[in-house]
């Protein structure tokens, strides 16, 4: 047979004082990761920042549920751009094509890059390409390879 006994200890008042420093220092520790985990967990939407979107846009969603994703401030950061074509190489570089003199924005081709202007001077860019109406890939860009990329789907450089 097995009994406990709680240690106590008299404090300087006459009064006692339990030890559960150990269980303490556990309750203290579980409520700063819940704290923590809360803070970067995933976002709900609809989202703000181009970040947070990219948190939660994968790949098979539609343009129209990417927009979901979106308050219409953030949509109104961003721009459409038809193409010809979006392939992500191997080693993991974008391969985009467009016409000479860009294309209409209306076109009918199979492939789409979804750009988001930075918040902030500096910043990087987001895009998000689609094909067929779904998403096949997304990804951050500097400001001068975001400037080529709409360039090229603009028409005015051809780069592939």
């Amino acid at each position: 047979m097995r009994f406990f006994v709680r240690s106590e200890k008299k404090d300087k008042r006459g009064g006692t004082e339990t030890k559960h420093k150990g269980v303490l220092k556990f309750i203290l520790l579980l409520t700063v990761c819940l704290i923590l985990a809360g803070c970067t967990g995933t976002p709900t939407p609809p989202v703000d920042t181009a970040k947070n979107a990219a948190k939660l846009i994968e790949e098979d969603l539609t343009l129209d549920e990417v927009y979901a994703l979106m308050t219409t401030r953030l949509k109104e950061t961003t721009t459409l751009y038809p193409a010809l074509g979006i392939e992500q190489q191997a080693d993991g570089n974008w391969q985009f094509r467009s016409a000479k003199d860009g294309l209409p924005e209306d076109a009918d081709v199979p492939f789409h890059a979804l750009i988001f202007i930075p918040a902030r001077s500096g910043g990087k860019y987001y895009m998000v390409f689609f094909e067929d109406g779904s998403v096949i890939g997304d990804d951050w860009f500097s400001y001068s390879r975001a400037a080529l990329i709409k360039l090229t789907l603009g028409g005015t450089l051809i780069a592939e």
